[in-house]
């Protein structure tokens, strides 16, 4: 412990511990992260007090989370919020008149209750999580905002559990608002009509969310069964029937059924009439159950979930001829099997081109943090909406790209990107002649000491490798395909993505984060390079829900996101001699090495099988 002097603030820790008991596992809800004695002295975490880069400053340093640390004498004794961070608390004792306090975390992603005094559940909102208007010498001590609610990722109206009501979410001044209605009695919610109709004109109800079922904090041995259903049909990017003025009205593109997808008007298959389709959000352990419904006008179905083992399933792994017969139009079938690898994974067809055409989704599979192997501390919070699904997107459907390939001897080349579905890749003129862009995504978090999970997915249909890379950022890799590795030699400048990889990290500011906003860049390499179309897309990182444009930071160009300095997934250095920089391969290690596994093979084997493998390489097609 280090004796620090009463001026001295406090550096935020998330520190999430468990014990357990011979009977029963016993979870601790909260841990003291700072505590300052009746005579003065400050008690903090020895090892970060240690860390010369950060400040315990208690006005001006990001790690102070409120001015109510020195106003227990004011406040009196008690537990109270404390301001901009809903996991601590503010514990205030007096004993003959002297005054002691405390800040306490909350553990295991639960949130300070004010009514209740305690830790418990979170809740969609976060009372105390707002700015509060102070004087410019303590401002920064305010600084975190209202946490995101994990219901509200963007505007509109969402049907409640049932349809027995709905609830919206409003873009306000600090982030997205919810506000929760009742249909009232014999009345259901009429999700395309977004109003609510007597039950006996509502055909069709939508079921709970799955993601308010089966999203949730993990439990060692607390299970489900998690039900998803997905309708597979045809559909239209930029269609004049769902997506009303989009982008003239950016709000008329988050309408039920409006696909955005860069702007470009196009058809596609969409699975519930979204793109990308709904994620898949389990605990490791639950069942996931998925009724596929084909509607498509003559195409087969297969759906292939990219992660998981299907040791007990295989013929659940939707490869189609092989271990599943597919889904005929018109035709449904059940695909269930058991959440068995715990990351980030994918799930998209496995018939024909319907992957390059929408058919495609996230399956996050969590397991307890407090035993998360090789991950335990090393970030604070996980939230659906930090999920980065990079997908290359072209300009008609896959089977006709695949025909002009084939029979036109046309270039083989990328188009575009998109980023969940949103990016910029067609454009709108308005009436004046201004050009407008399609809706791109928006990433939010909070300032201070929070390390947030981003989990980044890419897949495409060609050869196209992505360097994906954040401005002002460093990226701290926490694992990749679903399998964490070590702290040791871990951040890096960009990574490097092919088809199907996926990898989880945590960005890491290299510069002042306050009211900003930074760009997530994305270009192609290989097929997608500046020697075809130079194919680049870009999200932005927004800060305290700062709303305003990206300042000190180039405009998005693909030259723009080349970015220099230790780069993932390079098998080798490349040199740019146009823009000089250096890309360097980063080497990871694996949390769980092979080498130190047990059940490795010794020995000297009985007989050794060789096989040749070669590759033709057809010039002519190339050369076109």
């Amino acid at each position: 412990m280090a004796k620090l002097k009463s001026a001295i603030g406090l550096l935020l820790l998330c520190i999430f511990a468990f014990s357990s008991t011979n009977s029963q596992d016993v979870v601790e809800l909260e841990s003291v992260v700072y505590e300052e004695l009746g005579d003065g002295t400050v008690v903090v975490d020895e090892f970060n007090s240690a860390d010369g880069s950060r400040t315990l400053d208690p006005i001006f340093g990001d790690y102070n989370p409120s001015p109510r640390l020195d106003s227990c004498s004011k406040l009196g004794a008690g537990r109270f919020p404390v301001l901009g961070d809903c996991t601590k608390y503010l514990e205030c004792n007096e004993e003959n008149g002297t005054y002691t306090r405390r800040i306490v975390q909350c553990l295991h992603d639960l949130w300070f209750h004010e009514d209740d005094g305690d830790c418990g559940f979170k809740g969609d909102v976060c009372p105390y999580g707002r700015l509060v208007p102070v004087s410019s010498s303590v401002r920064l001590a305010q600084r975190t905002l209202t946490p995101t609610s994990t219901s509200c990722t963007r505007e509109g109206k969402f049907p409640q559990p049932g349809c027995t009501g709905f609830y919206e979410c409003r873009m306000a001044t600090y982030g997205l608002d919810r506000a929760d209605y009742t249909c009232g009695d014999g009345n259901l919610y009429h999700e395309m009509h977004q109003k609510c109709f007597p039950a006996s004109q509502v055909t069709e109800c939508s079921v709970a969310l799955p993601e308010q079922t089966c999203l949730r904090t993990c439990v060692d041995g607390q299970t489900r069964v998690c039900k998803y259903k997905f309708i597979v049909e045809e559909h239209v990017s930029m269609s004049t029937v769902h997506c009303g003025n989009c982008p003239f009205v950016l709000a008329d593109c988050n309408l039920p059924g409006c696909i955005s997808a860069g702007g470009l008007q196009r058809p596609l298959i969409s699975i519930n009439k979204q793109m990308p389709g709904p994620t898949v959000q389990v605990c490791k352990g639950d069942t996931i159950e998925v009724d596929v419904v084909n509607l498509l006008q003559s195409s087969a179905v297969t759906i292939h979930w990219h992660g998981l083992h299907q040791r007990a399933t295989p013929f659940m792994d939707g490869v189609p001829y092989l271990t599943q017969c597919p889904i005929q139009p018109g035709n449904s079938f059940r695909y269930r099997m058991i959440a068995d690898v715990a990351g980030t994974h994918i799930y998209h067809s496995h018939i024909g081109h319907l992957d390059s055409d929408g058919l495609y989704g996230a399956m996050i599979v969590r397991e307890p943090r407090s035993t998360e192997p090789g991950l335990v501390g090393r970030y604070n919070d996980d939230l659906p909406q930090h999920t980065l699904l990079v997908w290359h997107w072209f300009q008609n459907l896959g089977e006709v790209q695949s025909l002009d390939m084939r029979l036109l001897s046309r270039r083989r080349e990328g188009f575009g990107f998109l980023i969940n579905g949103k990016g910029v890749i067609g454009q709108r003129f308005a009436p004046d002649g201004s050009r407008l862009i399609a809706p791109i995504e928006n990433y939010y978090v909070n300032s201070g000491s929070r390390r947030y999970r981003f989990r980044i997915i890419f897949n495409t249909a060609i050869m196209c490798p992505i360097q994906i890379s954040i401005d002002g950022h460093q990226l701290d890799i926490l694992a990749i395909d679903g399998h964490a590795v070590e702290a040791y030699n871990s951040r890096v400048d960009s990574v490097i993505l092919t088809a199907g990889e996926r990898v989880d990290v945590v960005p890491v500011p290299t510069v002042s984060t306050w009211n900003s906003a930074f760009y997530i860049r994305v270009r192609g390499l290989g097929d997608c390079d500046d020697q075809k179309n130079s194919v680049h897309q870009y999200a932005i990182l927004r800060y305290d829900n700062y709303a305003g444009p990206v300042l000190n930071f180039p405009s998005p160009t693909y030259n723009s996101a080349i970015r220099p300095g230790r780069a993932f997934n390079l098998n080798r250095d490349i040199y740019n001699p146009v823009t000089q920089t250096r890309i360097t391969a980063n080497p990871l290690v694996s949390y769980r090495s092979a080498i130190s596994r047990s059940d490795n093979l010794v020995g000297t084997p009985d007989k050794r099988f060789f096989i040749d493998v070669s590759f033709n390489v057809h010039q002519g097609l190339l050369q076109n």
